[in-house]
Parts: C-alpha cells; structure tokens; sequence
C-alpha cells in the first residue's frame, strides 16, 4: 500500500511578522542622547534662520523641548539608555589614591538638563568604571629605600618614587559611606584587584529590583537606590571606591599624579510621570 505522501505545512509567517522580528526588544537600550542633539541641532538652524545667525543656548532650547514632553516619549513608560561621561585616576599631593565614584555622578553626563526636562525620574541599573592607563611603563622602580641597582633602566635616586602599583576596588550600596583603609577593603565580596599599569573596568550593579511603575522616594541622605525625581539624583545610593594596594603612596609625594583616564558609563531608565 502506497505510503500517503506528508502535507506541507503552509509557512505561517507573514510579512507583518517578519518585520516584528526585526524590532529591537523594548528592553533594548535606545540613544535618548543622540535624540536629543539632534533635535537641538535642528532646532538651532532653524532658530539661526530668524535670528540671523544668533548662537542659541539652553535657554532657548528648554520651552521648545518641554513641549515634547509626553509626546515624543509617552507618560509612565521607562526608556531605557546608556549614558557617560569622562574623568581621571588621580593621586592627592601627598601622592595617596583613594577615590570614590558617586553613582550620583550621572548628572555630570552631557545633556543631562535637557534630560531634566523631558522626564520627571530615573532609575540606575548599573554603572562601569572603565580605566585606560596613561603610562604602563611609569618607571618600573618598584619600592626601594636606596639607588636602583639595574643600568638598563633610568636611575632612581634613593627612595624611588612608586609610579605604578596594585589597586583594589569596591562597590558600596546604599547609604553605606567609603572605606577608611584598602585594608578594610579586602573582605568585601565584591572586590576587585588590578594593577594602576593595565586598564580595567569595573561595575556597580544595582541590588534593587527594577519595577517599571516602582515607588519613586526622595531621601535626604544618599541612600535611596529605586526610582527617584531627577531634581534628587544626588541623593542616588551607592558608590564604587578604588585605592593602592596598602595605601602606598605614590609619585613624588610632593604633587598630584595622574595614573589614567577614566570612562563612567550608565545602564539607566527614564520616564516622564505626566
């Protein structure tokens, strides 16, 4: 008996739905930045065409963006984006490294008062530290009470200056305040350990779970890590500290050194309430 030939299942997708699959996730990050300079960088032409080529500042820009407000993103639907902003690795004078990295430092990305404007409050998802060394090399001394003993090298007088050393790093939650010693540092579940020579980065995850429609609070004392009003981003929880290995000191000890730059990137949601 002749087998019965299998039916061809007809193919279910149409092209309405191939064009679904195409579509970014709406957890995907979107370039709310980029948005925004280039709607700015419009709005200047066109304001330079009536006033005869008069440089248009903030000011100008803020009333035409408030009316976009709800509009060009809708009213309690977070968007999610990535965000940055620049600094340095630096000693104190006195040649110490400890520095902490405020996640309430995402006001001091490019744009943000045109942000303030075009939503009401933010949460913060993660923030990375990311750090590109200025010199690997740095002198290569080490630690020394007396005259380098190498001649392929420079020579170090006596007490060769540290020019680069091991660092250890930490990420700090809630309303909780920086270590006083990288010794204090080194049972930290979260510690990372590097070495001032090599980039590295390093990220701060937010340990609050994110709610679309969560409770936005406004504390008056960093702590709070949730939702909150932009206008209260200071008052955002949480930090990333970094300290030399030991607290050695380094460089000349007389004077500020620079070990590298440093990139502060934010995962972070906005929404506009009304």
């Amino acid at each position: 008996m002749q087998a019965k030939k299998a039916l061809k299942r007809p193919r279910l997708t149409t092209e309405r739905k191939r064009k679904e699959k195409k579509r970014a996730p709406s957890s995907s990050p979107i370039d709310i930045a980029g948005t925004l300079a280039r709607l700015q960088e419009k709005h200047t032409t066109a304001q330079k065409e009536q006033k005869e080529g008069k440089e248009l500042d903030f000011d100008d820009f803020a009333p035409a963006l408030k009316l976009l407000k709800g509009i060009l993103f809708k009213a309690d639907t977070p968007y999610r984006t990535r965000l940055a902003y620049s600094s340095t690795l630096a000693t104190t004078s006195g040649g110490a490294l400890a520095i902490a990295v405020d996640v309430s430092s995402v006001n001091s990305v490019n744009q943000w008062s045109s942000l303030d404007v075009l939503f009401d409050q933010v949460f913060i998802h993660a923030m990375t530290v990311r750090y590109m060394p200025r010199n690997v090399v740095g002198g290569g001394w080490g630690s020394s009470g007396g005259a380098n003993a190498t001649t392929t090298a420079p020579t170090g007088g006596t007490n060769a200056a540290i020019q680069n050393t091991a660092l250890i790093m930490a990420a700090i939650f809630g309303s909780n305040s920086a270590y006083s010693s990288a010794s204090a540092m080194v049972n930290n579940p979260n510690k990372k350990i590097a070495h001032s020579a090599h980039a590295f980065s390093y990220a701060w995850r937010n340990n609050v779970r994110f709610d679309p429609r969560g409770y936005s609070l406004a504390l008056s004392t960093p702590a709070w890590q949730g939702w909150i009003d932009i206008g209260n981003v200071t008052d955002y929880g949480g930090l990333v500290q970094i300290r030399s290995f030991n607290d050695v000191l380094m460089g000349s000890t007389t004077a500020i050194q620079t070990l590298g730059d440093l990139l502060i990137s934010f995962d972070i949601s906005f929404r506009a309430r009304i």
